[in-house]
């Protein structure tokens, strides 16, 4: 199916933080809203224009390697979604930094995979493992929020940051947060010289 890109809640939104580094990457990441089983037929049918940008998960055949490098055959024959904007400080604009990002999925589980380029990988902040801790929202991350029941207030979180430290949680009504749950996924991180990369594997 085909999910739209560019549709966050304002909590969501709020929830993202955008320097001219990879930390950019939120909001690059926050375009970055995986709303489930909505097509883009049936979002043009709500009124959203046919010009938004459209993700679309591809099926694979063949497991990955899954070691947070990106380098199989299916990154090179599928192109990845790029056209991410800001939230802040400049709402809509292109993002600072370019991201490249990739929805895949087998018979058993979603694979969210994303490369991140930054023009001074020196000065990420990843400084924190601990699982569900705070601290890792300040860090330099990849987040998605996966909007099952389609209504653009609840839903599941899924953060990864450059170390490949892990956060999951739930809201619900775009607050009430809560990391009382524990999803059981997976994720692995690379880094390459011109940033680092990151990939996801959410169980069905």
């Amino acid at each position: 199916c085909d999910w739209s890109s560019d549709v966050c809640s304002s909590d969501l939104k709020r929830r993202s933080r955008a320097r001219c580094s990879t930390a950019a990457c939120m909001v690059r990441l926050a375009c970055l809203v995986l709303l489930c089983g909505i097509s883009s037929n049936a979002a043009q049918a709500q009124g959203v224009a046919a010009s938004r940008p459209v993700v679309t998960a591809v099926a694979i055949d063949r497991p990955l390697a899954f070691d947070g490098h990106l380098n199989e055959p299916i990154y090179e024959r599928v192109a990845p979604f790029s056209r991410f904007v800001q939230y802040e400080p400049a709402n809509g604009q292109p993002a600072t930094e370019g991201s490249e990002a990739w929805v895949l999925f087998d018979t058993s589980s979603l694979y969210v995979s994303v490369r991140n380029w930054d023009s001074h990988p020196e000065r990420m902040v990843a400084n924190e493992l601990r699982h569900d801790a705070t601290a890792l929202t300040q860090n330099e991350q990849v987040t998605i929020t996966i909007d099952t029941f389609h209504d653009g207030r609840s839903g599941f979180v899924f953060l990864v940051n450059a170390l490949g430290g892990m956060l999951e949680e739930t809201f619900t009504d775009e607050r009430n947060a809560s990391r009382d749950w524990n999803a059981v996924w997976d994720a692995r991180v690379a880094r390459f010289a011109g940033g680092w990369s990151v990939e996801m594997r959410i169980p069905f």
